[in-house]
């Protein structure tokens, strides 16, 4: 076991080697507990992990009743290799917040009360499996000692497992995030992810002229707004018949405008997605409308200010 204690910090990391009786309205089952994650302070635990195995038959009947949130809409990933029906499978799962207060508080660092209560004395709805979800499932298969040997973990994560890095974060935002990240990715566009206004940026190039971009995933609603900048400053002193120019490009198109801001100029463009319409082409298609649409007004607009 291993135990800390700074600054009133408890964190607990237990081997159990344990069995325990995971149930729901329809279904009763027993896991291996292998170990327990605690973290708190003196006075409440603030999370509680268990990693879990099971054989493979157990794992079916768990999908099959969604134990511990894990439908098909909660997870990351899917499944490129099937599970292997004579290997062990592991979960890691968490204590939901509102279900700590079940379990024994650590008291100055003292915690066999907390371990008890993983071991024979179970708080009612401990071993409930509404109180946990999860976060990992996965299995361990062996590669080939031709190949090097060892394991490779197969398996996938839930929507209640900690991002990664960046990319996985900005892909757990919703739907229209994700593709855009996906399509970035596949096409070599960078990912750039400003938080401060929400919103992908990127820079375009046609020809000698460089577009910023702006892409803004409306993951709630299912939108998409872009905006192209155009690459030079406006003087102030052209503004009335930039203004005009603008108001005559805006009658003659169908998507999207354009509007003079402070000292330059955005085309701007809001789409709703039908969600099954959204996809890595839809998303670089409407990018290079907007790019398009200002690259070729760009001549007419430098035409006023040159003069």
């Amino acid at each position: 076991m291993e135990e800390e204690q700074q600054n009133q910090n408890v964190y607990m990391e237990k081997n159990l080697q344990t069995i325990a009786p995971f149930h729901s309205d329809k279904l009763s089952i027993e896991a291996e507990l292998l170990v327990l994650y605690l973290k708190g302070d003196a006075s409440h635990w603030a999370s509680c992990h268990l990693l879990l195995k099971t054989d493979s038959t157990t794992y079916a009947r768990l999908e099959q009743n969604h134990f511990f949130g894990n439908f098909p809409e909660n997870r990351l990933e899917t499944l490129e290799i099937s599970f292997n029906e004579t290997l062990p499978v592991f979960f890691k799962i968490e204590l939901r917040q509102e279900k700590l207060a079940i379990l024994p508080p650590p008291k100055s660092g003292r915690t066999e009360d907390t371990l008890a209560a993983f071991s024979g004395k179970a708080p009612e709805d401990l071993f409930s499996e509404e109180s946990w979800y999860v976060l990992q499932v996965w299995q361990e298969h062996p590669l080939d000692p031709s190949i090097g040997g060892g394991n490779i973990k197969v398996g996938y994560r839930t929507i209640w497992s900690p991002p990664e890095n960046e990319i996985d974060w900005l892909k757990r935002r919703g739907n229209v995030s994700r593709t855009v990240v996906e399509a970035f990715i596949e096409n070599g566009l960078p990912v750039h992810f400003d938080r401060e206004i929400e919103a992908f940026k990127l820079v375009l190039t046609v020809g000698t002229w460089e577009y910023p971009c702006y892409v803004y995933p409306g993951d709630p609603k299912s939108t998409l707004s872009v905006e192209v900048e155009f690459p030079f400053p406006i003087p102030e002193k052209v503004k009335p018949e930039i203004s005009a120019l603008l108001d005559q490009i805006n009658a003659e198109i169908i998507l999207g405008c354009f509007e003079l801001e402070v000292q330059t100029i955005l085309y701007r463009n809001s789409i709703q997605i039908d969600r099954v319409l959204l996809n890595h082409n839809f998303i670089l298609e409407t990018l290079k409308v907007g790019v398009t649409m200002m690259h070729h007004n760009t001549p007419y607009i430098l035409h006023i200010i040159e003069v």
